[in-house]
């Protein structure tokens, strides 16, 4: 019997020691590092959207923002932070909240979801232009968008 209970226990902890090491809780995983921030619009704080942090290699890093524009990222849970190393940034933003997914067989796509106050490319981290580094230790990010671009500014 003792034999039987010695297998399933290191069956156990093989089967435990490997979800734990492809999620980096052993250290042989990508290093996470605390994030939140603030976004802002034109100055003012963006008080509904997403953002998507995306390193050069391994998982994305997302959170919700609030009403008051702050954000907190996660990779495996809601806060757990992001990958340290460089990323690219996305950031999707609604007029309101959604209070559920449309339905597209009574509702048409432009009234199913809300008009996006911000510009196109904030959504796409290859066009965004928006860039930050996560460093070990807690990091806070600030991400100015702005609705239209300076005159003589880029377009």
């Amino acid at each position: 019997m003792f034999p039987m209970f010695l297998h399933r226990l290191t069956t156990a902890a093989c089967l435990g020691g490997g979800l734990a090491a492809a999620t980096g809780c052993l250290g042989s995983g990508p290093g996470l590092a605390p994030v939140g921030g603030v976004v802002t619009l034109d100055g003012e704080p963006l008080s509904s959207g997403r953002v998507t942090f995306w390193p050069t290699s391994g998982r994305n890093a997302s959170g919700w923002i609030e009403d008051d524009g702050s954000f907190t990222l996660g990779t495996f849970s809601d806060a757990d932070g992001a990958r340290v190393g460089r990323h690219r940034v996305a950031v999707t933003a609604a007029l309101r909240k959604p209070t559920a997914p449309p339905n597209f067989d009574r509702d048409p796509p432009a009234a199913g979801w809300p008009r996006s106050p911000i510009p196109a490319r904030y959504s796409n981290p290859d066009a965004s232009g928006l860039v930050f580094e996560v460093e070990p230790g807690s990091n806070t990010f600030v991400i100015s968008l702005v609705s239209k671009p300076k005159e003589g500014g880029p377009r």
